[in-house]
């Protein structure tokens, strides 16, 4: 399922024309592993970026924070300066200078400017970020990509895969597996 959403995502063109594209669900539903997929894709190289950045935004990350989280994650060195403004500018260039980038947020909690960040509006370049929030996504103008829980099915599916065969075919084990399945409502992590 999740290998649908991300081909779906990189399919429809929305990598190509949108310079944020959301990656929004519940806890546990697999935004960072779907995101990873995407990121693999992308590094296959069938479309091309000169570079992909992943970073790991996590809750209370200020601008400052954030700034040099993505430096750190392209091995480039900005402004020890707290002048925000100035690190973005830096920011700004050196993504810029890059021409045809993907910059990966994962775990944002909170809404930031882009302008405040350095990271610049152009069309050559992509952003994806993964949210719990709807409300962070609307403020940020994003376009989602909600991602559902599995079916009943798919989440069976998975189950048996994970546990194996041998255990699946146990008639002590079968209703307490079903029951776990249940329980997780088809989120793949509990």
């Amino acid at each position: 399922k999740k290998e649908e959403e991300v081909e779906e995502l990189l399919e429809k063109g929305r990598f190509s024309d949108d310079l944020v594209v959301n990656d929004l669900s519940w806890i546990g539903v697999g935004k960072t592993s779907a995101v990873t997929l995407v990121n693999n894709e992308l590094l296959k190289g069938e479309i091309e970026f000169k570079i992909i950045v992943w970073v790991t935004v996590a809750r209370k990350c200020s601008v400052i924070e954030l700034q040099n989280k993505i430096a750190k994650a392209m091995n480039v060195s900005i402004s020890e300066d707290e002048d925000e403004t100035l690190r973005a500018g830096m920011l700004s260039e050196i993504l810029s200078e890059k021409d045809r980038f993907v910059l990966i947020l994962d775990d944002v909690w909170e809404r930031f400017s882009f302008e405040k960040v350095g990271i610049p509006e152009s069309s050559k370049g992509k952003l994806v970020l993964t949210s719990r929030s709807l409300d962070v996504c609307r403020r940020m103008d994003c376009q989602v990509v909600k991602m559902e829980p599995l079916s009943n099915e798919d989440a069976w599916t998975l189950f048996s895969d994970k546990v194996g065969q041998n255990l699946m075919s146990s008639a002590d084990l079968l209703p307490i597996a079903k029951s776990i399945v249940e329980r997780c409502a088809g989120l793949p992590l509990v």
